[in-house]
């Protein structure tokens, strides 16, 4: 079977390059920072949440993306978690 697959080549059309999209990094540094910044890990030996922290962090979400809280079905699971669900067909977004 391994010397299968290594002689077997699968013809691929041609793939079109496509470009990379632009990060700033400190940006992405910032945004991390922010969300490490609210405690929704528990501290205490029971394991209870803060349910503050979590909406803290809802709260920076929803301010530091708000094209994502616009397009993207949002649910609150277990009151603490968030799905996001994208529903289009593909990104149609503009800025």
């Amino acid at each position: 079977m391994c010397v299968r697959t290594i002689i077997y080549q699968r013809s691929q059309g041609s793939v079109e390059k496509i470009e990379g999209v632009q990060v700033d990094e400190q940006q992405v540094a910032e945004h991390l920072a922010a969300c490490v910044r609210c405690q929704t890990v528990p501290l205490d030996e029971s394991g209870t949440p803060d349910p503050e922290a979590f909406r803290q962090l809802h709260q920076m979400l929803a301010e530091t993306y708000p094209l994502v809280h616009q397009k993207l079905k949002r649910e609150v699971v277990n009151g603490y978690s968030l799905l996001y669900t994208w529903q289009e067909a593909g990104p149609t977004w503009s800025r």
